[in-house]
């Protein structure tokens, strides 16, 4: 029994074991704003991580581009060797 089962979308599941021992102990208030801290704290760390795998990607995004680049700007120049050397 309890609210948490009766409400699945507003308490998840992982919340509703703090739930029931909150409705045992009456400090439901409390129980809900430490939840709320560690939904921020989550949230906080998916924006982290995030950030740093975009920059991964930005970072491997440029060095392909200037590899193919730098290798667009020899390939003439390896073109004419090899038309000269046969």
């Amino acid at each position: 029994s309890g609210i948490g089962p009766h409400y699945p979308l507003l308490f998840p599941g992982w919340l509703t074991p703090f739930v029931k021992t909150a409705e045992n102990n009456g400090t439901i208030p409390a129980v809900l704003q430490k939840s709320i801290g560690i939904l921020e704290e989550d949230g906080d760390t998916a924006v982290l991580l995030f950030g740093t795998i975009l920059v991964l990607l930005c970072y491997s995004f440029v060095i392909v581009f200037a590899s193919f680049t730098v290798l667009a700007m020899f390939l003439p120049m390896i073109k004419l060797i090899t038309a000269l050397s046969s």
